[in-house]
């Protein structure tokens, strides 16, 4: 009698199709349904959420608590802070698909930067972090010359 020769490759089909018709099959059940969509939506991420201090009152920050600040010159919602400025102040770019924590309430939006990247606004102003703020809740870059602000919700 001719013994049978194992193939891996099969057998790895096999098992993927299985795992997967039983993840199908789960999914569809009410209750599977309804873990799999809380699992969903508790992983998302926010990227934009507030933080306040007793002298400053609430501000916004990113999901780091970073503080986020925006720039006098810019007008009509375009960034003037470009090159070396841009460096000292990095713009805040949307990286990913996260939420905003419903403590901020304005309008949010982007705009397309030079180098392709969007740049968040804030009720049509951008948004900067400052690269002199090392630690969650600095704010070292508040009234800088006159012209960087915290934002307020």
């Amino acid at each position: 009698m001719a013994k049978a020769k194992f193939n891996f490759w099969k057998t790895m089909a096999l098992f993927f199709a299985f795992i997967g018709s039983a993840f199908l099959l789960w999914s569809i059940t009410p209750n599977g349904r309804q873990m799999y969509q809380n699992k969903i939506q508790n992983s998302k991420i926010i990227f934009l959420k507030t933080s306040s201090t007793e002298a400053l009152g609430t501000y916004l920050v990113d999901a780091q608590g970073r503080t986020l600040y925006a720039f006098k010159s810019d007008k009509n919602g375009q960034s003037f802070c470009t090159g070396e400025c841009a460096k000292t102040w990095p713009p805040f770019i949307k990286l990913n698909n996260g939420v905003v924590d419903k403590a901020v309430t304005g309008a949010l939006g982007t705009f397309e930067r030079a180098d392709k990247t969007l740049q968040v606004t804030y009720i049509g102003q951008p948004l900067y972090l400052y690269v002199k703020d090392l630690k969650p809740g600095d704010t070292k870059g508040n009234n800088l010359n006159n012209l960087w602000t915290i934002v307020k919700p």
